[in-house]
């Protein structure tokens, strides 16, 4: 991890943006992984009524542990351009994905992101939007990862019109013994680990340990047909898809991105 990632502690970002809105999520075992409609991935429904609204109210839920017999609270995908574009200041992106294709073309203002919650917090099986690569460096804490090879999407249900997930993948869910006869890799994230999920795989994930991660989607010249493809079949979206739609079709034109340069290094990030 780069000495500029590890300088983006928790105490960091209350101290950067302590009233920046949180948007903060819950586990659910019923809702469906749909982005499409508006859902938000990994089996997670929006946290009402927690009298939590700012990032400095978040950071001292995170600090006291949580909520003792409550679901956890998850701030998840949080945008780091839009809410405290100040902890980018110094954030240098790794040259594993320094060649990203949403970035140095400007078709997306979202990523990075902050993910953020407690022990017990995370996400369940679901694929990231439009076909894009998965990239994210854990600042603290601990996780454990499942990743699920390609082969293992039928099993899992998953539903190819839509791209959804008939279920979150929770422990707790009447569908979770779909996972026993499924071959994901699993692993422990440690503080300074970086993780690359491929583009189409579906993975899930639980902080062991209360956790700070920063984390982005990436499309190169792998991706990117079935991300243009996904990205205009997109009828309902957010305002930030649509900005991202809009770019993206403006490159009609381009037969082809510029081809992947594996030789590249660390960049300082430039939203």
């Amino acid at each position: 991890m780069s000495k500029a990632a590890s300088a983006i502690t928790l105490d960091r970002i209350v101290e950067a943006c302590p009233e920046a809105p949180v948007d903060l999520h819950v586990p659910s075992e019923t809702v469906v992984n749909d982005t499409a409609r508006g859902l938000p991935r990994g089996g997670l429904s929006s946290a009402t009524d927690q009298g939590i609204s700012t990032m400095s109210q978040f950071g001292k839920y995170i600090e006291n542990g949580g909520k003792e017999g409550a679901p956890p609270l998850y701030l998840f995908d949080w945008s780091v351009q839009v809410h405290c574009p100040a902890l980018l200041k110094d954030f240098v992106v790794p040259r594993y994905i320094a060649h990203d294709l949403l970035r140095d073309m400007q078709l997306s203002t979202h990523w990075p992101s902050l993910l953020i919650g407690p022990k017990g917090s995370g996400s369940g099986v679901h694929v990231d939007d439009y076909e894009t690569h998965f990239w994210m460096i854990l600042l603290s804490g601990r996780k454990k990862w499942r990743i699920f090879p390609r082969e293992d999407m039928d099993t899992l249900g998953f539903n190819y019109f839509d791209r959804s997930f008939p279920f979150t993948g929770l422990p707790k869910s009447r569908t979770w013994k779909w996972i026993n006869h499924t071959t994901p890799w699993e692993f422990e994230m440690h503080s300074g680990d970086m993780v690359l999920v491929p583009h189409g795989m579906a993975h899930m994930v639980e902080n062991l340990e209360a956790s700070v991660a920063i984390a982005g989607n990436t499309v190169d010249e792998v991706n990117w047909e079935d991300f243009v493809v996904l990205s205009k079949r997109a009828s309902t979206i957010t305002k930030e898809r649509t900005e991202m739609l809009d770019a993206v079709t403006k490159l009609d034109s381009v037969s082809s991105p510029p081809a992947l340069n594996l030789d590249q290094h660390d960049a300082p990030w430039h939203p």
